[in-house]
């Protein structure tokens, strides 16, 4: 028999209270281009200015604002594409319960 306590049972619970990156929408992708982007503008201001320091609060500053905008751009981008996918989840549900009815047919001789 097995035992209740196992550690199978104690990898799910510790799952339950995890947050796990790969199943947040926009993580990696604005994690990605804040890293790229921080770093070549912290790069580009060392190169400019010599001074290590003012190039490393640029570039960390830079990768905080375009790691935000971004997560931000595609975390408003993603909530308009579900609202338009419950849109036309809708549509097609009723479409699908007036098919083959006189609803459909009149609809059909209207258009």
């Amino acid at each position: 028999m097995s035992d209740p306590t196992s550690d199978g049972d104690a990898d799910k619970s510790i799952a339950k209270f995890s947050i796990e990156p790969s199943k947040i929408p926009c993580f990696r992708r604005s994690f990605l281009t804040g890293i790229g982007g921080g770093l070549g503008i912290g790069v580009g201001s060392f190169l400019i200015t010599s001074n290590v320091r003012r190039s490393t609060n640029i570039g960390v500053g830079s990768y905080a604002l375009i790691t935000m905008g971004t997560w931000l751009y595609c975390r408003y981008t993603f909530a308009k594409e579900k609202i338009r996918q419950r849109q036309i989840k809708k549509v097609i549900q009723s479409r699908i319960a007036y098919e083959g009815t006189e609803a459909e047919i009149v609809s059909n001789i209207k258009e």
